[in-house]
């Protein structure tokens, strides 16, 4: 049986039935070839996680000083600024830093992932939503560390903020300032099975409700699509809420965005905040700091969680037999104006 580990151009070409240079040729997409060879060549490729640059890989005896890191969102504050303390820490060390934006598509997430093993990077960084790690990855130790997502399956160390517990301490809030009749409206990336900000912040928020006895139903849980629009979209779901007739005194929004937009709609329907509806967003952004009236929100401290993913990273690069533990990182409550 052929080590994944070090499978060659050579070995592939055995597996197919063909010469090495067939391979080269449709690895290289030069030369002529049939459909069908560079069918049966590619689903190898695939299923070995075979990468180009393997062999260099093996040979080489040093570090190449980079790493990879992996963002959802790079026009987000939060990521954005995940991926500036993660370059500034890094570059003291003598790192580079390859900054992967992958716009919340998992293809683009997958092709990012066999791109950084190309490139021979030391390490990886990743807010990932993939469901199963690539086999390129996995087949050449490259160590990994998930930023701001606890991994489905496969154990990978996880640095993370402790949402639920954020989103549960924002209810409580909530609830503390007189409302009993709250809603929460949380992001969902309708193109991800398992959505950890979902899962968390809505679990935080029904654990508030549940210990204060407050009821809740379906109508209560609003999800609003990860996008640049969110806040229009939250701003259109709110206005219609309100429109129905259902009665509402206070809203957890799952990201200040969500909340800049629910706020935009409570005004225009003719409401204020907080004497009307109280309401209270999450990552303490400027959409929070700049809104009329400025909102309460959860931070999510990005620099704490950057720093620690980084040193982590580095542990397992340095000293790869030795394990390391996950972490996980309190969440702080800001009361502003919104909610008083």
């Amino acid at each position: 049986m052929i080590n994944k580990k070090k499978i060659s151009i050579k070995d592939i070409a055995e597996m197919a039935g063909i010469s090495v240079s067939s391979v080269s040729r449709i690895l290289n997409q030069t030369g002529r070839y049939s459909k069908e060879t560079e069918k049966k060549v590619l689903k190898i490729v695939e299923e070995y996680g075979y990468t180009t640059n393997m062999a260099a890989k093996s040979l080489r005896s040093t570090s190449t000083k980079t790493i990879g890191l992996m963002i959802p969102d790079i026009t987000n504050e939060f990521f954005s600024q995940i991926a500036y303390y993660c370059e500034t820490y890094l570059h003291d060390l003598g790192y580079t830093l390859f900054i992967c934006n992958t716009n919340n598509n998992c293809q683009k997430e997958y092709d990012y992932f066999n791109d950084l093993v190309s490139k021979n990077v030391d390490g990886i960084i990743t807010i990932s939503y993939l469901q199963n790690i690539p086999k390129s990855l996995e087949n050449n130790d490259i160590p990994l560390v998930m930023l701001d997502r606890i991994p489905q399956g496969k154990v990978v160390p996880y640095v993370i903020s402790d949402e639920q517990q954020g989103a549960y301490d924002a209810t409580e809030l909530l609830i503390r300032r007189g409302c009993k009749n709250i809603i929460s409206m949380v992001p969902l990336n309708s193109a991800i099975k398992d959505n950890n900000d979902i899962f968390y912040r809505s679990n935080g928020f029904k654990a508030a409700m549940d210990h204060y006895q407050l009821p809740y139903d379906n109508q209560s849980l609003k999800y609003v699509g990860v996008s640049n629009k969110s806040s229009n979209e939250a701003e259109a779901i709110m206005y219609d809420l309100l429109s129905s007739g259902k009665q509402i005194d206070g809203i957890f929004c799952g990201s200040d965005r969500i909340a800049l937009g629910v706020a935009y709609a409570i005004n225009r329907y003719g409401l204020k905040i907080p004497q009307d509806i109280k309401i209270i967003g999450f990552d303490n952004s400027l959409y929070s700091q700049l809104s009329v009236p400025p909102i309460s929100t959860i931070e999510r401290n990005s620099e704490t969680l950057s720093l620690e993913a980084c040193k982590l990273l580095l542990k397992m690069i340095k000293e790869p037999s030795n394990p390391v533990d996950s972490i996980v990182i309190p969440t702080r409550l800001i009361e502003r104006a919104s909610t008083k």
